[in-house]
């Protein structure tokens, strides 16, 4: 065979939707359903904690606990000095409530999912370099004490978990968990 064959074309056909329009969901916008929604205020299974201590919190698991909407999970806590003279003090790195978290780690129906060692310092460089100077400015310093000097004995900062299974693209199902 002399010389180069001509390129074949072959045509392809395009499968049409199978499913009827009327059987599809609305593609409208429309508004969420917040009468599903519940907010849970879940306390440490610790109590009051001293420097060193691990904190433990217990989901809600098991048929009826819902979802867990990603990045909604926040730790409140209040901070007390004890040692300071003088009331003018402020929390290490960034000055963010997370300063105070060595180590978190998420244990998901008795497994370990998720553990982060030097979680200050991780959230330190996620304040700093992966924040907009709106939220550093404004947000964090109201919510996570960030950047800010204290002058009482005692503070309450709200600080959110910085963890990937509880930030995730999806919600986290927590009827399908179980208590361990």
């Amino acid at each position: 065979m002399s010389g180069s064959q001509p390129l074949k074309q072959y045509s392809l056909s395009v499968a049409q939707q199978d499913v009827p329009s009327s059987m599809l969901s609305d593609s409208r916008p429309r508004m969420v359903n917040t009468a599903g929604r519940r907010i849970v205020s879940i306390s440490s299974q610790s109590g009051e904690v001293q420097p060193g201590q691990p904190i433990r919190f217990q989901l809600p698991a098991n048929m009826g606990a819902g979802f867990l909407v990603s990045g909604s999970a926040y730790i409140k806590f209040t901070i007390n000095v004890t040692q300071a003279v003088n009331y003018n003090w402020a929390f290490k790195q960034s000055g963010s409530g997370a300063s105070c978290f060595q180590r978190v780690s998420a244990i998901l129906s008795g497994q370990q999912v998720e553990p982060i060692n030097m979680y200050n310092k991780l959230y330190h460089n996620l304040l700093l370099h992966a924040t907009n100077q709106s939220y550093a400015s404004s947000d964090a310093s109201v919510h996570e004490g960030a950047f800010s000097v204290y002058t009482d004995a005692s503070a309450t900062v709200c600080v959110p978990i910085a963890l990937g299974c509880l930030n995730g693209r999806q919600s986290l199902p927590l009827f399908l968990l179980t208590l361990s």
